[in-house]
């Protein structure tokens, strides 16, 4: 709820209530975490969204990265620490050997090149 409400308002009380509120329910399970991954993304605390999803370790199927790819999120995706992130978790490996980017990577106003990101070598 408080979510929504930020959302709406915006005004650096409810701001701060969200963030405080995310935070907490990050640290109740993992559906708390990738929830509050999207909801302070979404609200513009990128380096809070970063700070958890850096915890986030997936599973051998890794069908739950979807989370990362939701419209919440985009404003993770617009930074170039996500291609980090992406890499760690196994994302940008897949993305070079099947050939299959993800769609945002060809989203105007991108402010970096996936593949040249995913080619540093930090990402290897």
């Amino acid at each position: 709820m408080a979510f929504l409400i930020t959302a709406e308002s915006r005004t650096p009380a409810d701001l701060a209530d969200a963030r405080r509120l995310a935070l907490a329910t990050a640290e109740e399970s993992s559906l708390g975490r990738w929830t509050a991954i999207r909801h302070l993304a979404a609200l513009g605390f990128v380096d809070d969204a970063f700070a958890l999803a850096e915890q986030y370790t997936p599973y051998a199927g890794g069908g739950e990265r979807a989370f990362l790819f939701f419209g919440l999120t985009a404003p993770m995706r617009q930074h170039p620490r996500f291609m980090q992130l992406a890499a760690r978790i196994g994302l940008v490996e897949y993305w070079r050997t099947s050939g299959h980017w993800p769609d945002f990577c060809t989203e105007p106003g991108l402010p970096y090149d996936c593949r040249a990101e995913a080619d540093r070598p930090a990402n290897v």
